[in-house]
């Protein structure tokens, strides 16, 4: 029970990590993806701690994207809420979800990137997520050493292919799946490829609910805030 309230807690301090904005600098980006990658670690320590204790549990994954929401008090009656809605939100909610099909934990936004010229990652492609008319560009952000590792380098050089069209973008996948049988972005890519997809874009399932919150909304409505929506199964 302790442990429950304990990691209770540390949902309520990621929710609390709210990246405010009312402007378009980079600064709220840069800290949405900090604080990202450091939950990420909170979690899979968690997740570590009690697997050695015979209970598997699942991943928390999450999604940032930036743009315009309404936040405010909502509701009423018995059940009244300060949180965040709209397209922002929704798109978080569901590069959060893209998560579960790519093999990642943290997906964020071009929007989000490319405002950051700091930004450490990998693309992960194009994908088509619903109720958006157009793919929209993610990446997978990494800590300063991940993003040293040889194979992101090599993985890199593989995304560029099918992005060209590139006809050996299969062979250079399965060249780093060899290299590193775990990344499982790379093997996502992979089978698509080797069922015969071409490029970058791809339709991103959207199957599952799930518990999510806002973090970083601002205190008035329609302003520029970032939608960073997790789940913690």
């Amino acid at each position: 029970m302790r442990e429950a309230r304990r990691r209770q807690a540390e949902a309520e301090r990621a929710k609390a990590c709210a990246v405010q904005s009312t402007g378009r600098s980079t600064g709220p980006r840069k800290r949405a993806v900090a604080c990202a990658l450091e939950f990420d670690v909170c979690s899979e320590a968690f997740r570590e701690r009690w697997g050695k204790r015979g209970l598997v549990l699942g991943v928390t994954r999450v999604g940032i994207h930036a743009g315009p929401a309404s936040v405010g008090n909502f509701g009423g009656g018995l059940h009244f809420d300060y949180t965040a809605y709209g397209d922002t939100i929704n798109t978080a909610a569901r590069l959060e979800t893209a998560n579960k099909q790519l093999g990642t934990r943290i997906c964020v936004s071009e929007g989000v990137v490319s405002r950051d010229p700091d930004f450490k990652g990998r693309p992960v492609g194009d994908p088509m997520l619903r109720g958006r008319a157009e793919p929209m560009r993610a990446y997978e952000p990494l800590s300063p050493g991940a993003y040293a590792d040889p194979s992101i380098a090599a993985y890199l050089e593989a995304f560029r292919k099918p992005e060209a069209g590139d006809q050996s973008a299969t062979p250079a996948f399965a060249a780093l799946v060899g290299l590193r049988s775990d990344d499982q972005l790379a093997g996502f890519h992979l089978k698509r490829l080797l069922n015969g997809a071409v490029g970058i874009q791809f339709p991103a399932h959207t199957r599952g609910g799930f518990e999510k919150y806002g973090i970083s909304v601002p205190n008035y409505p329609a302003n520029q805030g970032l939608g960073i929506p997790y789940k913690i199964h």
